[in-house]
């Protein structure tokens, strides 16, 4: 009989005493918490107040990033004098507390000539890369695309395109309207950008790809499927997986569908999985039954499940699904997800894997019931090899609701913009309104998987 050391005692205990703190994974983490540094912060929850002097505080947090020794990056939109839009960053310390060697007091405002931001990413040295659109400084009456790249610690990034900042055309031969929506960075550092190009006539999807230093890379500019004016909407999400990139987007000419884009790690192409790359999900019409609406099929995430990648998107107060095989346009399926009983609608704008041996999705947006709109954050898992389904494990089936502190006697509302999981736990970023009309960074974190010794089973 082996005999248990009072060392061996006492760390068993300490182990055993920690299952008891593990939060479930739809409940907020005590220990992450904002303290006193942030407005109202609460366990579990961070709020981060930017209050730009002279400015209508319109702040939203729209992408939070894990840097490589485990603090937390959240990028967003926040107001500037004069009624300009700038970029928002913060460094949080794992604990949720801002991490003041960043930039001043934590954060930093930028004024960067943009009129939108809507993608951010971390390359290998921890830079953080921020997309949108650029039209105060373009010099023409035109929107352009925009990228600005800042070191780790918060400044501009002098190495890239010379001061930080980039702007440009999908096609330098013709100055249409531009917009990027999304970036991933490739194993090179490399920038690869997706969005779209307006003509009088037409939009196309579009993907760009830089060096490092910001200089084009070859090939530089593709030009994916091509619609009627405003039918392809690239609002969805542009996902490197491995050596494709996929982007996602909706046409609804002549019938509303959700459309994928993929190409090769070389950026052509890819004819594996359809003519032109390109696939064509009706999601309103068969296979599958409707959403209850015949428009509004807005394609809002994109992640790979599987042997599948797997689109989330909304319809009114509905959220539907929509698969395609990552091979080959075979395997083609949609769903729509019943109303939770707690809310009477719900908007999902971000998902991740959950790494668990089920698959699970997580799923972060805006939930509405009587008392407004609250940040949440919901679980679906695989009814069979093609189709999702709720997993009723996770609260019940249920999407958690994220409250703020109650302003007065009403609770703020708050919607999450982007849900991360950072391998041990879930978190959202946000905003959170504050007394009606200021709207500040909120980020939450889940109690996730627990410790990696009951995630990977003893030895």
């Amino acid at each position: 009989m082996k005999v248990f050391s009072n060392t061996w005692r006492v760390g068993l205990l300490a182990l055993f005493a920690s299952m008891s703190v593990v939060a479930a994974d739809w409940d907020v983490d005590p220990s992450y918490w904002g303290g006193n540094l942030m407005r109202d912060g609460a366990a579990g929850r961070s709020v981060i107040v930017f209050d730009n002097s002279g400015t209508s505080f319109t702040d939203e947090a729209i992408k939070i990033l894990k840097r490589t020794d485990g603090k937390y990056i959240v990028v967003g939109r926040v107001s500037m004098a004069g009624g300009l839009l700038g970029i928002g960053l913060t460094r949080l310390l794992a604990n949720g507390t801002l991490d003041t060697t960043f930039g001043t007091a934590g954060k930093v405002s930028k004024e960067a000539c943009m009129s939108s931001i809507k993608d951010a990413a971390l390359d290998s040295q921890n830079r953080i890369i921020v997309v949108g659109q650029s039209t105060a400084c373009s010099g023409n009456g035109t929107t352009d695309g925009a990228i600005v790249r800042f070191t780790q610690n918060g400044a501009d990034d002098t190495s890239f395109a010379g001061d930080g900042g980039l702007v440009f055309k999908f096609n330098a031969a013709f100055d249409g309207q531009d917009d990027v929506a999304a970036v991933v960075i490739d194993t090179l550092d490399r920038i690869i950008v997706g969005g779209s190009l307006v003509t009088s006539t037409v939009r196309s999807a579009r993907v760009m790809r830089f060096t490092a230093n910001g200089g084009p890379d070859v090939p530089n500019s593709v030009a994916g499927p091509v619609f009627t004016t405003d039918s392809f909407i690239v609002d969805g999400e542009l996902s490197s997986f491995g050596s494709t990139v996929w982007l996602i987007g909706r046409e609804s000419d002549p019938t509303l569908v959700a459309v994928v884009w993929k190409l090769t790690g070389s950026l052509a192409n890819d004819t594996s999985l359809a003519t032109g790359g390109t696939a064509f999900l009706s999601v309103n019409h068969a296979p599958g039954p409707s959403c209850g609406l015949a428009t509004d099929y807005t394609a809002r995430a994109l992640v790979r499940f599987g042997t599948t990648v797997k689109i989330i998107g909304n319809n009114g107060n509905r959220t539907w699904w929509a698969g395609v095989d990552e091979t080959g346009a075979a395997g083609k399926s949609f769903g729509c997800f019943p109303l939770p009983s707690n809310v009477t609608a719900i908007n999902l704008f971000s998902v991740t894997t959950s790494g668990d041996a089920n698959g699970s999705l997580y799923a972060a947006g805006a939930c509405i019931n009587a008392s407004g709109s609250r940040s949440c954050l919901w679980r679906f898992d695989k009814l069979n090899a093609t189709d999702l389904r709720v997993d009723t494990t996770f609260n019940g089936g249920l999407p958690t609701l994220i409250t703020y502190p109650k302003i007065g006697a009403v609770d703020a509302d708050s919607l999450a913009s982007d849900v991360l999981n950072d391998g041990s736990d879930i978190l959202i970023a946000g905003l959170r309104v504050w007394n009606g009309s200021d709207w500040d960074f909120a980020t939450a974190r889940f109690g996730g998987l627990g410790p990696d010794v009951f995630r990977n089973g003893f030895e």
